[in-house]
């Protein structure tokens, strides 16, 4: 249980940090229009304001996904934990 609760923190923190990134990329896009250097400066090693905006939704696309599977795996967990018949798979 101890895992399944860390993986849907990582799964919130991801969604978290791909919104934040998103929303930096559009922030530098709208209003340091013109300004190549404010990309550098405010969005790191990146080439552009859309390529961090291209990494923002692909980190929620991917903690989105990973907060699936560990909501699938903890029906699976609570499905195995009471089940009563006693029988063995």
């Amino acid at each position: 249980m101890f895992f399944l609760k860390g993986a849907k923190f990582i799964a919130y923190l991801t969604v978290t940090l791909g919104v934040i990134r998103t929303f930096m990329g559009f922030v530098v896009a709208i209003v340091f229009v013109g300004h190549p250097d404010a990309v550098s400066r405010y969005l790191g090693s990146v080439e552009s304001s859309g390529n961090t905006i291209d990494q923002g939704i692909i980190l929620i696309f991917l903690g989105g996904t990973f907060g699936l599977v560990t909501h699938v795996a903890g029906a699976v967990f609570s499905a195995q934990s009471s089940d009563s018949t006693g029988i063995e798979t």
